[in-house]
């Protein structure tokens, strides 16, 4: 069960959720998984927090519109190429209540690549996730152990 810990100002979800209180982390068949809500991908607090609990993947359902497709699509790219993971991220598509979801759904490695890629379709994806391939990475681009040496403002 988790709760979304940050919820937008600028929507009514404040009005209608309470905001949980901590993130979660579980584990399924050998892979350390954090589990994150839509809005919450774009914090990169969030994701570098699960990075350095040693998260393999972060799972990110979300609703996200066609009205910030750069948060579909370049920022799920980018949580998964600055810490070094994978990040599934399962859009919604199609159109409801007037709001037209851009879908785009995408498994990324830790290069920040698509393993898949859904258009704007319901579509089912499957990809491979090589472990092996977050420590080649994490030796090329030691952005985890690097950020440990800049200072706080």
């Amino acid at each position: 069960n988790h709760r979304k810990t940050v919820l937008p100002k600028t929507s009514n979800e404040n009005e209608i959720f309470y905001p949980g209180q901590k993130n979660s982390i579980i584990s399924i068949a050998g892979l350390k998984i954090a589990l994150v809500i839509c809005y919450e991908l774009e914090f990169p607090e969030i994701i570098r927090n699960a990075a350095f609990n040693k998260v393999d993947l972060v799972i990110a359902p979300t609703g996200q519109s066609d009205l910030w497709p750069a948060a579909a699509r370049y920022i799920p790219r980018s949580r998964a190429f600055e810490n070094g993971i994978f990040v599934a991220y399962a859009n919604s598509c199609g159109k409801n209540n007037g709001i037209n979801f851009m879908g785009e759904s995408k498994i990324i490695n830790p290069k920040g690549l698509d393993v898949v890629f859904a258009k704007d379709k319901e579509e089912l994806i499957i990809g491979e996730i090589d472990l092996n391939l977050i420590s080649s990475v994490r030796k090329k681009l030691p952005y985890l152990d690097d950020v440990k040496g800049i200072k706080k403002y």
